[in-house]
């Protein structure tokens, strides 16, 4: 049954990310959370008992050539923060259930479930503490779904071969497993991230592969967080066997098996 509405933080208008995109993303993002909310489908834009929505199919309700529905579409789905590829190629809407939750929670009620989640204690004096200037800042730090990360690395489907988009892919990976949201602190350990998926991509393994390995790495550390050493911990946690390696990389894997042998 559709959703009889959805809501967004006013804050939005004012966010520096949501800003920058051009007329026709912005468009496209307002558009699709509408229709998330129509299909009710976990913000997930599918119509039930047909797949997922085609680029042509959401341009119907933008009015947007399909060129220009396109390039919205790539800019949005270029970080996790407005929308993202699914394992089956669906658009969805990141975090949709804020979009759709009736509860209003303030901005102090979103700082006091993060620095939960962190393990610190919330005083009152720290709730009311946070401006309304904080609040949305928070909207943007808190509630990155796990889920929706490894959506986001799996849509790759073939590992990049630029290192400015390793790196992207890579920050998915920090984001996940080391529970790094801090924009001051991502440049200090994402480089370790990039380094450990260039060396699983060298391995010939996919990148569900690689999110797996991680998952067990952190697992196998009572889930701590993977920071210096521990994130090449994942390498251990590899299939032996690679699986899924695209058929042009597995003539090269075999090649370079049989000189080593």
């Amino acid at each position: 049954m559709p959703l009889s509405w959805v809501k967004m933080h006013i804050g939005l208008l004012d966010n520096d990310a949501f800003r920058r995109l051009n007329a026709d993303s912005r468009l496209t993002f307002l558009v699709a959370i509408i229709l998330a909310g129509k299909q009710n489908q976990e913000g997930r834009l599918e119509i039930r008992g047909v797949g997922p929505m085609t680029v042509a199919e959401i341009g119907v309700y933008t009015g947007l050539s399909l060129q220009r529905q396109k390039a919205a579409l790539d800019v949005l789905t270029r970080s996790t923060a407005f929308l993202y590829i699914d394992t089956i190629g669906t658009y969805c809407v990141a975090r949709f259930s804020e979009k759709s939750d009736p509860s209003d929670r303030t901005a102090a009620e979103r700082q006091r479930r993060r620095r939960s989640r962190l393990g610190h204690a919330v005083t009152d004096r720290d709730s009311h503490a946070v401006t309304q200037n904080d609040s949305h800042a928070l909207e943007e730090e808190v509630d990155i779904d796990t889920d929706s990360l490894r959506s986001s690395a799996v849509g790759h489907r073939d590992w990049p071969q630029d290192v400015t988009a390793l790196a992207s892919l890579a920050k998915l990976f920090l984001n996940a497993f080391g529970n790094c949201r801090d924009a001051d602190k991502i440049p200090k350990y994402l480089p370790a991230y990039t380094e450990l998926l260039g060396k699983m991509r060298s391995r010939g393994v996919t990148i569900a592969d690689a999110w797996t390995a991680c998952v067990d790495a952190r697992a196998a550390l009572n889930d701590r967080p993977l920071f210096g050493a521990s994130v090449h911990k994942a390498l251990s946690f590899l299939p032996r066997s690679p699986r899924g390696v695209a058929p042009e990389n597995q003539t090269a894997i075999e090649s370079i098996r049989k000189r080593t042998a």
